[in-house]
């Protein structure tokens, strides 16, 4: 405005604070309320005390050592880790929690992979959990960041792995 205006325009006496103006503006600002939503920030979908990154996520800018570390061998076929698989030491299962705040849009088992589930945040993010066992929630359900959705289990994909959960975002 003020470029494309450029002294175009006039400036009238009411457009300016004057003593009785600049007190209603202070009001104004004194009675004000903070606009929008507070924005969680994602955190892990397990207790980090409890488990450990037990296969990184396929990064291409990684050293070969690290890249080989995220590959998924299935049969002849070999895939790069598109998630963090985490697991406990002891190999026992451990509670699954919802990274953020959001609506579950996918709950299934896939053979391969176990039972998954997916849950949709605002702005369109999507996490997905899956290798999981006693799974807690069902398609359209809300949940809320931290609740727990399933307990960590096995999939034929990571066999190797053991009892672990693998995560996306």
């Amino acid at each position: 405005w003020v470029i494309q205006d450029s002294g175009k325009t006039e400036i009238k006496d009411d457009l300016m604070l004057g003593p009785n103006k600049q007190n209603e503006a202070t009001q104004q600002e004194e009675d004000a309320v903070p606009v929008g939503a507070m924005l969680e920030e994602m955190q892990w979908p397990a207790d980090r005390a409890e488990v450990d990154v037990n296969m990184p996520f396929f990064d291409a800018s990684a050293t070969k050592q690290e890249k080989q570390a995220a590959i998924l061998e299935n049969g002849n076929k070999f895939t790069p880790n598109m998630g963090v698989s985490l697991a406990r030491e002891d190999n026992k299962t451990f509670d699954v929690q919802a990274a953020l705040s959001g609506q579950v849009t996918r709950v299934e088992n896939v053979p391969s992979i176990g039972h998954l589930v997916e849950i949709t945040h605002d702005g369109g993010l999507v996490t997905i959990y899956y290798s999981l066992a006693n799974v807690k929630v069902a398609k359209g359900d809300a949940v809320k960041q931290g609740d727990v959705i399933a307990q960590a289990g096995r999939n034929e994909l990571e066999k190797e792995l053991g009892v672990h959960l693998h995560f996306e975002v």
